[in-house]
């Protein structure tokens, strides 16, 4: 098990992500909670404060793409089960 914190990607893929999945949100939001603390929201992930750190964490986990309507949060999570 690994107990050290870690900076995630967490999204929500618009329909330009080209999955395929029919029924999907035009513009989807992402929202982290801790219980019923809402932490982080974002909808469109290129306009987050962080974009240039989001941009980049994307381009190496082969995530969404430049100019995508796909929504996103960088969170540093620290661990749990």
């Amino acid at each position: 098990m690994n107990l050290a914190t870690r900076t995630q990607v967490l999204s929500g893929n618009a329909p330009s992500s080209g999955f395929g999945v029919p029924g999907t949100l035009t513009q989807p939001s992402v929202a982290l909670f801790a219980g019923p603390q809402r932490l982080a929201t974002n909808t469109r992930w290129n306009t987050a404060a962080e974009a240039a750190e989001l941009r980049d964490a994307a381009r190496r986990a082969g995530a969404f793409a430049e100019g995508s309507a796909d929504s996103a949060l960088l969170a540093t999570l620290p661990p749990g089960d």
